[in-house]
């Protein structure tokens, strides 16, 4: 995004507003030619040295120093340990599941652990095959997985609701408030056609 923002400025400074434009490919090719905060432009890193463009430049500075290139890739390294070194100080591994476990399912919109299944499968990168009470089954990531404890599924089951089924109940009908009824303006279509 921040080279985004960079070039959209450098479109903004120019006086013909367009990609195909000449001062638009010179433009770019000084922007690659600027030093980054490695120390290093992007054409350092894939060509080992700068390009030329318009400016004025001594001849000394086209010529691949590969004593200085190494140096870079050695700082470029360092750089990349640091920023892992500093992601994996808070990161941990999730424990894996097992089938059989009971788990609760995230919902990715609400972010709520409110759907519950059981792991019928185990996929290859840390994904799992989910059976919801439903009958339907969903492949989860392990991170929007969570195992259930064995309080929960205890008090989820004494908590359900078990309805008898039978074939002699009737349903029943709608009730309808009193109050609502005695407020009902009657209406007479014989009133309208006299």
């Amino acid at each position: 995004e921040a080279t985004v923002n960079q070039v959209k400025n450098m479109l903004l400074k120019m006086d013909n507003i367009h990609i195909d434009d000449e001062q638009f490919q010179e433009a770019l090719m000084e922007y690659r030619n600027t030093p980054r905060s490695s120390g290093a432009s992007p054409n350092e890193m894939i060509f080992g040295h700068n390009i030329r463009t318009r400016l004025p430049i001594h001849h000394s500075n086209f010529m691949i120093t590969w004593v200085q290139h190494a140096d870079f890739v050695d700082k470029q390294i360092k750089l990349e340990d640091k920023v892992a070194s500093h992601y994996n100080a808070t990161a941990h591994d999730l424990t894996p599941l097992k089938v059989d476990m009971e788990v609760w399912i995230q919902n990715p919109k609400s972010k709520l652990w409110d759907r519950s299944g059981k792991i019928v499968s185990v996929g290859k990168y840390r994904d799992y095959r989910v059976k919801l009470r439903s009958g339907r089954t969903l492949w989860r990531n392990r991170r929007f997985l969570r195992q259930r404890l064995l309080e929960e599924t205890e008090s989820m089951e004494e908590t359900s609701i078990h309805f008898p089924i039978s074939c002699d109940m009737k349903p029943s009908s709608l009730r309808r408030s009193e109050r609502l009824a005695n407020n009902v303006k009657k209406v007479r279509f014989q009133d309208y056609y006299d």
